[in-house]
């Protein structure tokens, strides 16, 4: 069907180039005739039955154009786009790329309402119920707790995962409530780090230098400062996505293990190098990131 359409096509435009050619054929004549005179009357016959044929020659042209056009069948559908169909005779490139962007989307609008009208007899013949029975259950919404753990639960959970850490070590204090806790951690010689926790929730990590202080002057435990170092500015940046990435309320104690275990990756943050370069140093610093699944060391350019 499309190769028949396709030829039909090609025959109706063959025809419109034979009727351009056949009048321009009538204004060459006319040009050429007027540039010799005409005194006897038989070479003004003989011009006139010569215009006449090149006139019959276009009228036989037209009526061909006009059955290769007959032949040729209307697009299923079309489309009434208004004053908006006045942008396809717009002389400038942009505005005619707007015109087929808005012809596209006027022939998905109408897939779309096709389908819809086919969808609808379906669905409304095939109930979505699984039976015919009208008895509602209503499902019980759980609710995450994981934020609301009691503390001795959370303690005993913290102590544990700090246990199997031998080079590892993690201090719990309370000082904004008993609903939250916020966890010391000493990484061998090498970092220290600030853990918040809501239950067994992280909300927030501080990463610094193992001969940093890690206490405000009137002795409450310091959440915000930044390091002094450049690298552990990097690896606070780095712990804060890995928090995001170790986020799971519907298994808060596995999270936090992953998240403590990450963190314990970065025991050999000055020994061990880049994975992917083999270099201890890039830019002066040391590789500063963690893959998530893997724990191997990365540079941050190589990381990607």
């Amino acid at each position: 069907m499309a190769e028949k359409t396709i030829e039909s096509l090609s025959k109706a435009l063959g025809c419109v180039q034979q009727l351009r050619t056949s009048v321009c054929d009538v204004f060459r004549y006319l040009a050429e005739g007027n540039a010799e005179p005409c005194d006897d009357d038989a070479q003004r016959k003989q011009y006139v039955v010569g215009l006449k044929e090149t006139l019959n020659v276009v009228t036989r042209k037209l009526h061909d154009v006009e059955e290769g056009v007959n032949v040729l069948s209307m697009p299923p559908n079309t489309f009434q786009l208004g004053n908006t169909g006045q942008l396809s005779h717009d002389p400038t490139q942009d505005m005619q790329l707007l015109y087929g962007h808005l012809l596209d989307s006027y022939k998905w609008t109408e897939k779309v309402r096709d389908y819809a009208s086919f969808a609808s007899p379906v669905w409304s013949q095939n109930g979505v119920k699984r039976s015919q029975n009208l008895v509602v259950k209503k499902r019980r919404l759980q609710m995450q707790t994981s934020h609301c753990q009691p503390q001795q639960h959370v303690d005993a959970i913290l102590n544990t995962i700090g246990r199997s850490f031998m080079d590892m070590g993690l201090l719990i204090s309370r000082p904004c409530g008993a609903n939250s806790a916020v966890v010391q951690v000493t990484l061998d010689r090498v970092l220290q780090a600030v853990i918040t926790f809501k239950g067994l929730l992280i909300e927030w990590v501080m990463i610094r230098g193992y001969d940093e202080p890690m206490s405000t002057e009137d002795g409450r435990v310091d959440l915000w400062t930044p390091s002094d170092y450049h690298v552990f500015r990097k690896v606070s940046e780095n712990a804060q996505a890995a928090m995001v990435h170790y986020y799971g309320p519907l298994h808060p104690e596995f999270s936090a293990r992953s998240y403590l275990t990450w963190i314990h990756s970065y025991v050999n943050l000055f020994s061990a190098p880049c994975v992917k370069c083999g270099s201890r140093l890039q830019n002066a610093m040391p590789p500063t990131w963690r893959d998530f699944k893997s724990l191997q060391p990365y540079h941050e350019d190589c990381k990607s």
